[in-house]
């Protein structure tokens, strides 16, 4: 049997580095490479990027894309506001009586946001003979317009993200291990669509992740891919909620290693589901990764099936995590004869 011994590389001399040492033995990360969630990032942080500034914003769209709601709303703000200080003070270098009852800032603000917002003059109002105001009060519509479009593009993006579909993706929060008739295990998860709207073509990869220290401060991920099946066989379909399940045999990556094992580990499971939403033809991808303590050894997951009072057939979510003590393996032919 392997022991988390196999997995640890040989020590070498530290070097200079951002992160602080890991001691080698028995050491627990207890820090997820992918989130837990299905729509979080990556919690790897991220040193030494030179011109990591730069590269945000040269990549200006997914930038605001992806910031926090509330740094977006303050750009948002911010844009608008520094449009019509900019303008305002362009009017204030107006000659006089090209602007009629412009007499300071405030009344050139209001004046500028009358123009962007096309609320129609009143009191104040451009002189046709000044070329340079009505030169102005053209750049500043155009600019408008570019502004809107460009932050209608970001809204729209923000609300309509794949991240956003792939929530409605529910992973259960535990996996269950339990041992089958022909001596190997299933590694089982369950998952399901929260919609009612399919999830077209999906497809389900694992990847069991070690992270292999080679000294206090040099680490690495491994990555081995883990077969997975569908309970009662056949292609995945997300209709209704299925469990999946990984076998534990001798072309494992798994194999030989008991709990024991993988607690003594930096190991982790990810689940990576791809599909395809079937109304807006996006593509879609939810993630969930466990540690070997979400791991319940000798259970399988209870059924969530259940008849409703209309005898109609429905889905009970109480039940989505909870498992049940599975029941052993029954014996070989050889077992029950008496022989070895």
């Amino acid at each position: 049997m392997r022991s988390a011994k196999d997995y640890m590389g040989p020590s070498e001399a530290s070097f200079d580095s951002p992160f602080l040492p890991m001691p080698l033995k028995r050491h627990r990360t207890l820090q997820r490479l992918a989130a837990a969630r299905a729509i979080q990032s990556l919690s790897l942080e991220r040193h030494n990027m030179n011109h990591k500034m730069t590269m945000y914003y040269n990549d200006m769209f997914h930038t605001l894309v992806n910031m926090p709601n509330y740094l977006f709303f303050l750009t948002f703000l911010l844009s608008y506001l520094s449009m019509y200080t900019t303008f305002a003070f362009l009017y204030m270098l107006e000659p006089d009586g090209c602007i009629t009852k412009v007499h300071q800032f405030s009344h050139a603000m209001w004046f500028s946001v009358h123009t962007s917002a096309t609320i129609g003059y009143g009191h104040m109002a451009p002189n046709p003979d000044c070329v340079s105001t009505n030169l102005l009060i053209l750049a500043e519509v155009l600019t408008t317009c570019l502004l809107q479009a460009a932050l209608l593009g970001v809204v729209y993006a923000r609300f309509s993200t794949p991240s956003k579909r792939a929530s409605t993706l529910r992973f259960s929060e535990i996996m269950a291990c339990h041992d089958q008739d022909d001596g190997t295990q299933w590694l089982c998860f369950r998952v399901a669509n929260l919609r009612q709207h399919q999830l077209l073509h999906p497809e389900v990869r694992m990847l069991f992740m070690r992270l292999v220290h080679h000294g206090p401060d040099s680490h690495e991920y491994v990555y081995s891919d883990l077969n997975v099946r569908q309970l009662g066989g056949g292609k995945l379909w997300m209709g209704v909620p299925s469990i999946l399940y990984h076998t534990v045999d001798a072309d494992s990556p798994l194999y030989g290693l008991n709990e024991e094992d993988l607690d003594e580990m930096d190991v982790e499971i990810l689940v990576i589901l791809d599909g395809i939403d079937e109304t807006t033809a996006t593509p879609i991808q939810a993630r969930r990764s466990y540690f070997p303590s979400d791991i319940r050894w000798g259970h399988q997951f209870r059924p969530v099936l259940r008849r409703g009072h209309s005898g109609r057939l429905g889905v009970d979510y109480a039940d989505f995590d909870a498992t049940q003590t599975a029941a052993p393996p029954a014996p070989s032919t050889a077992e029950s004869d008496g022989g070895v």
